[in-house]
């Protein structure tokens, strides 16, 4: 995933109360580009289609609940790197360490404070871009290194070569 500064991050916010969609949209519509989904089915359904740079997922959702979408998300390599956020009105702690322990990466509370909201999105993203770049910069060394160590067995060998 490129998440440049000229790439407006896309977040995905799932959950199957149609004014809770409408409160986030105008959270964080103009910052974003928001996708909505109103069920786990369908959030699965648009990670694996498009490009996703966040979620935010409600827990409690009709056949599939924000639990299992995070266990699925997690289960897929194309996915399990996706920073989650659970938005939801469950106050009850167990909940919330559930979430977490599923790999949820922060739990915020319905209705959401926009401001709060925002500032929780932008800390994910950074974290989530910075672990791209580096990752990047890992494989592009790891590389590198390969490519290294090639060129001194060659020169080994041709050394072993002319020593006979």
């Amino acid at each position: 995933m490129d998440l440049t500064e000229s790439r407006q991050a896309t977040i995905l916010a799932v959950d199957d109360v149609p004014g809770n969609l409408k409160t986030l949209t105008s959270c964080l519509g103009s910052e974003y580009n928001l996708l909505l989904a109103k069920s786990g089915e369908s959030c699965l359904e648009l990670v694996a289609n498009q490009e996703v740079d966040l979620i935010l997922l409600d827990i409690v959702m009709p056949e599939m609940d924000g639990y299992e979408v995070l266990r699925r998300l997690k289960a897929e390599e194309a996915s399990a790197e996706i920073p989650v956020i659970f938005l939801t009105g469950r106050m009850d702690v167990q909940d919330e360490a559930k979430g977490l322990m599923l790999g949820a990466d922060d739990y915020i509370l319905k209705p959401p404070n926009c401001t709060l909201l925002n500032a929780r999105v932008k800390t994910q993203l950074i974290c989530y871009k910075n672990k791209l770049i580096i990752e990047q910069k890992v494989q592009e060394r790891t590389q590198q290194l390969k490519q290294e160590l090639l060129t001194a067995k060659q020169r080994v060998a041709e050394l072993e070569a002319l020593s006979r």
